[in-house]
């Protein structure tokens, strides 16, 4: 890494004396001990970007999650959509109510603010009561969040302040034991969520969203045979995501399709 920025680091600081870079110079750190406390703190800086990366893959599943959920249960952001087939929404777009795109994102960010029991609890008013598994974890996800933002705010401007970019900050501890109750956590609660909570709501609205969308990317589609369009978006289905639904499925999911009507 000096070899590559020492160039750039003798012409922002000419000040600052820069070991020879280059071929065999390897001099910032010329004692193997303080080589071993170097690669203890890049092991350290992993580890904390591996929980900073895990808190925020959860909270970008729930924001999808509901957004897809508000989609398929336009009732929830809206009552007066209350019995109208959220398909139809899919195929004539246009007739969506003004700001209901807008309402579905600021409904599905809200429970990824504050605190976790917070969150829970917006997530409870907004779409349905949580799986016991997911309340019992609040602690941790919690313990997580705090982690996440010590780590995060290090790094910025409530971070120790530093004559240089590189030199060496108090480091926020994050042991393997760490990133493997992070993993733990982060699996649990989502793959309960998906299945109690946000799966039964959402049921086949992705896949036939996804239908329409691959329906209007083709040309004369709507004049091919039903088995036709079955082989053809089970082969997209495939190349896509790596599996797909049995033929009679997918079959099925098309007659229902055509026969939705406009909302």
């Amino acid at each position: 890494m000096h070899a590559n920025s020492a160039g750039a680091i003798r012409d922002h600081f000419p000040n600052i004396n820069t070991p020879r870079s280059g071929p065999g110079y390897r001099t910032i750190l010329q004692k193997k001990e303080s080589w071993e406390r170097g690669a203890d703190d890049f092991s350290i800086w992993v580890r904390q970007n591996t929980i900073l990366s895990a808190a925020s893959i959860l909270e970008v599943y729930i924001v999808s999650a509901c957004t897809v959920v508000f989609s398929a249960c336009p009732e929830l952001i809206d009552r007066s959509l209350l019995g109208i087939n959220s398909v139809s929404f899919i195929k004539h777009a246009d007739r969506l109510p003004p700001g209901y795109r807008r309402m579905i994102k600021k409904r599905s960010e809200d429970p990824t603010k504050g605190e976790w029991s917070d969150r829970i609890r917006k997530l409870e008013m907004e779409i349905g009561r949580v799986p016991p598994r997911v309340s019992s974890l609040v602690p941790k996800l919690q313990e997580l969040q705090n982690k996440r933002n010590r780590i995060a705010h290090s790094y910025g401007a409530e971070g120790e302040l530093r004559r240089t970019p590189w030199e060496p900050i108090t480091a926020i501890p994050a042991e393997d034991a760490d990133i493997l109750e992070t993993f733990k956590v982060v699996d649990t609660v989502s793959k309960d969520l998906d299945r109690d909570l946000f799966g039964p709501l959402i049921g086949g609205y992705e896949i036939m969203n996804e239908y329409h969308s691959w329906l209007c990317a083709q040309n004369q589609t709507y004049t091919l045979p039903v088995r036709k369009l079955v082989s053809g978006f089970r082969k997209h289905l495939g190349q896509s995501f790596g599996q797909t639904p049995g033929s009679d499925y997918i079959q099925a999911m098309i007659e229902y399709y055509d026969n939705v009507g406009p909302p």
